[in-house]
């Protein structure tokens, strides 16, 4: 991630609600994010795009793993996709600064079929990860 300029002008145009597909450079972002913990921007910046990204991952999930077809588990709740993907979404857009999880979200953001292979695993290990309190000040690279 070279440009910090161009991403901040994409993160600005960024409307999450009309995107069907994120720009090129936010992929690059998230990719630089889960390499190196360092969020860069503000995360009322980062939220929107963290919020879209999850939404088509758990997307993808649900059309190769449908939530309806997983297993009842012993010893666990039942897994209820929207009623958890809305409890992520609330937890994510209460959380007052970066979480110090971003890096590991981000990891899962960009890599997700590397980690989990079902819908319920997925969104469980997700929602671990905004499950916090403790916030992380973004930081930026002095210009070169």
């Amino acid at each position: 991630m070279e440009d910090l300029e161009e991403v901040l002008t994409e993160l600005t145009r960024f409307r999450p609600d009309r995107q069907l597909e994120i720009p090129h450079v936010l992929e690059q972002y998230l990719k630089h994010v889960a390499r190196t913990g360092d969020s860069v921007f503000p995360w009322p910046q980062v939220r929107p795009l963290l919020k879209r990204k999850l939404d088509l991952i758990a997307g993808e999930f649900c059309q190769h793993s449908p939530p309806e077809k997983i297993p009842a588990m012993p010893n666990v709740d039942p897994f209820k996709y929207d009623q958890l993907l809305k409890e992520i979404h609330f937890r994510i857009d209460s959380l007052g600064g970066t979480p110090f999880t971003i890096q590991r979200l981000c990891e899962l953001m960009t890599e997700p079929q590397r980690y989990y292979k079902r819908t319920d695993k997925f969104m469980r290990g997700v929602e671990k990860n905004v499950l916090v309190v403790t916030t992380i000040e973004a930081t930026s690279r002095p210009a070169a």
